[in-house]
């Protein structure tokens, strides 16, 4: 018995870890404020010849259909004054793969939350018979604690990867979750390359990074102190 409540322990700490990553990924990268902070910050219109409000209109339209609010990227923009359609074939078959996986990290969300509340209420069930509730919410705390110290550590070193080579991670990246090489464009005739910089995604990397930490912070500290007090009443039931 000991053995399958840890287990469900694990499942219930890495499950909610999960759901929380891809929220944070969901608040970082569908954030039309930050993306048009962005875009001011690096220049992204000037440099396209594009005026700021055919940018953020675009852009809009691109994040509408990746959370699968529009059906296609057939979209008309505004550059250098002329009107075009904003993505060539390449351009709109990558982007069929990117919300491929945009919708696959929101199914896979949708698990976690659904694993992480079956196995926290077996967790709890299967705990009734402690004497005290604090000793098996101090296991669970401590579980929590040590898995996600484990994966911080995980994340700690691949941010250190990425942040010495960011190149070589984003090829890698790519190679990894695509099958294909429609990711490779050429900025001489795709906008989409040209609107989404190499300092774009360093800067929604280490945004995504923010957003999956402070909430795994503030939920680790308030798990060690339910570890502490769990403890405690352990000792004082012991005497």
């Amino acid at each position: 018995m000991k053995i399958v409540r840890g287990g469900l322990a694990v499942l219930c700490a890495l499950s909610a870890w999960i759901a929380i990553f891809f929220t944070a990924l969901e608040l970082s990268i569908f954030d039309m404020n930050y993306i048009d902070s962005e875009m001011e910050k690096l220049s992204v219109a000037r440099d396209l010849n594009m005026e700021e409000k055919d940018l953020h209109a675009l852009f809009s339209e691109t994040m509408k259909y990746l959370s699968d609010d529009r059906d296609d990227l057939v979209i008309e923009t505004v550059v250098g004054g002329q009107e075009r359609e904003a993505y060539n074939e390449r351009e709109k078959l990558h982007m069929v793969d990117v919300k491929g996986l945009f919708m696959a990290g929101f199914s896979i969300r949708t698990y976690a939350v659904i694993v992480f509340a079956i196995t926290l209420a077996l967790y709890l069930i299967l705990g009734r018979k402690q004497a005290f509730l604090a000793e098996t919410l101090r296991v669970l705390a401590k579980t929590i604690v040590i898995t996600w110290l484990v994966l911080l550590a995980a994340i700690a070193v691949l941010l250190i990867i990425i942040s010495s080579d960011f190149d070589a991670a984003f090829i890698r990246f790519h190679l990894i979750f695509f099958d294909n090489d429609l990711w490779l464009l050429d900025p001489a005739d795709s906008l989409m390359i040209n609107m989404l910089p190499e300092k774009f995604f360093f800067d929604m990397a280490m945004r995504i990074a923010r957003f999956v930490l402070i909430p795994i912070v503030g939920i680790l500290l308030a798990c060690a102190v339910c570890w502490r007090i769990g403890a405690r009443k352990r000792r004082e039931a012991a005497v």
